[in-house]
């Protein structure tokens, strides 16, 4: 990013069978900007040494019991690394990954004023809740309004 070079984030992606492309613009510019994989310790080692020549870093975690990275695990990998801080846009199956393993502290919930309803694409997969009482409990503490949409940022609460 200009004016950010020394400051600028690190894109990480999480893909279990290494299916990013590797023409994709996130490998091409990893030598650029620093791209980390998140994936399978069990992935072709030949593809593994493709993405590595390529300039990404690529860090291998046991899979979750869906399939997925085991996201506390790369956390923990993480901030090894000294990375203490995430901004994640993700979909539906990671975010509810990082929210069942209670590894978000924040969310920024976008809204626009229309209703999709079923047709649309969930925010976030099931959880694993039995009851309504178990579900996380979110404390707003602020809104903003972005054109017609709306932000609202929430905390955790542990109450």
């Amino acid at each position: 990013m200009a004016g950010l070079k020394v400051h600028s984030p690190i894109r990480i992606v999480a893909d279990s069978h290494l299916r990013l492309p590797l023409t994709s613009e996130l490998v091409r510019s990893a030598s650029k900007v620093p791209l980390w994989i998140v994936t399978a310790p069990d992935n072709d080692r030949e593809r593994v040494e493709a993405f590595e020549d390529l300039g990404v870093k690529i860090i291998e975690t046991d899979l979750n019991d869906a399939g997925y990275p085991d996201m506390r695990l790369a956390f923990e990998q993480f901030c090894d690394l000294g990375i203490t801080r995430l901004l994640v846009e993700g979909g539906s199956h990671l975010q509810a990954t990082l929210v069942k393993e209670g590894l978000v502290d924040q969310i920024y919930w976008f809204r626009a004023p229309k209703i999709i309803g079923g047709d649309g694409i969930p925010a976030l997969q099931s959880i694993g809740l039995k009851e309504v009482s178990q579900a996380p409990f979110l404390e707003l503490i602020g809104q903003r309004q972005l054109g017609i949409d709306q932000v609202e940022k929430y905390i955790f609460r542990n109450d």
